[in-house]
């Protein structure tokens, strides 16, 4: 069995775009999501309920109430509920290759719980592979990712992007990405139409039971980008086109964020925090290719299009 790159990676999704990121890990069918939360509900937030959580990944939902902070709701000091019954739990899972996905609400993991469990684990099994947050929280940074790209041969730079803003921007429907973290990387860009949906929903599977304001929410992008209102118009888990990025910055001001507005196609209110892409020279490919997509910019080969080896020359 090929080993994995990590086994356990701490998530809390209070973190900006939490959900299109969980989206993304989950597409691999060995990753558990491990809910660690001494409760599961939410009331502020009712998609990260353990009942939402578990109708949208079904068996790959695990609560171990064992690993919840007892202390989480009176402010005292971390206490967790029976570290004897829950870290074997994990390490079994460990053993038989799964990736372990570690959620909790809070957003810092230095002071969250998150932390001492995986202190726990890493003193019971050494050598445990544990991807860390490289960020500390409010810096508008995904840690879980790769944000700059260096030249490899015969690789190009990759960037996976939701629909409908995917399709958007190869239709010209908008030219600004908006993201929560920037890169210094300029140049030709392949242009990546997640497996999931804005916020997370995958349209492709009957099964899959989205909320209602999940759909309400796409409904309003594709009305706001003016796009097909047909599903099957909007390829995903593909490259679907080519750009050139030509500038990656936080907006100045609330005023610039305004007036790019229909660049951007923003629906919320201003974040100083965010960051735009400017895209020029977009291409759509002939026929889309299928990839699976990365967090932050990942490579894929140059040869995988006819359109990508033109441009490249």
């Amino acid at each position: 069995m090929q080993q994995p790159d990590w086994n356990v990676l701490p998530f809390g999704y209070s973190t900006p775009q939490a959900q299109e990121r969980l989206a993304i890990l989950m597409e691999d069918e060995r990753t558990i999501l491990v809910d660690i939360r001494y409760s599961t509900k939410s009331v502020r937030k009712p998609e990260w309920s353990g009942e939402a959580l578990q109708q949208r990944y079904g068996n790959r939902y695990l609560w171990i109430r064992d690993l919840g902070n007892e202390n989480f709701f009176n402010g005292g000091d971390i206490k967790i509920h029976d570290k004897d019954q829950g870290i074997p739990r994990l390490m079994k899972g460990i053993e038989r290759g799964y990736k372990l996905i570690m959620l909790c609400t809070c957003q810092r993991y230095d002071t969250c719980h998150r932390r001492t469990v995986v202190e726990m684990l890493c003193s019971q099994m050494p050598g445990v592979k544990v991807m860390r947050p490289e960020l500390p929280a409010g810096e508008g940074g995904n840690a879980y990712m790769q944000r700059e790209w260096t030249e490899q041969p015969g690789k190009i730079a990759c960037l996976s992007i939701a629909q409908p803003f995917c399709s958007g921007i190869i239709e010209g429907k908008k030219s600004i990405e908006l993201r929560t973290w920037g890169t210094h990387y300029r140049g030709i860009i392949a242009l990546h139409a997640g497996s999931k949906w804005y916020g997370g929903v995958d349209l492709s599977k009957s099964t899959f039971r989205a909320e209602a304001h999940q759909i309400r929410a796409i409904r309003e992008a594709v009305q706001r980008l003016g796009t097909s209102r047909e599903i099957a118009d909007y390829p995903t888990g593909s490259i679907i086109g080519m750009a050139r990025l030509v500038q990656c910055r936080r907006f100045v001001s609330l005023e610039e964020y305004e007036s790019l507005r229909p660049a951007h196609q923003g629906s919320t209110e201003w974040d100083e925090r965010d960051y735009g892409w400017w895209f020029e020279d977009v291409v759509k490919l002939e026929e889309p290719v299928k990839v699976r997509g990365y967090l932050g910019l990942f490579g894929v080969d140059r040869g995988l299009s006819p359109t990508i080896l033109y441009l490249m020359k």
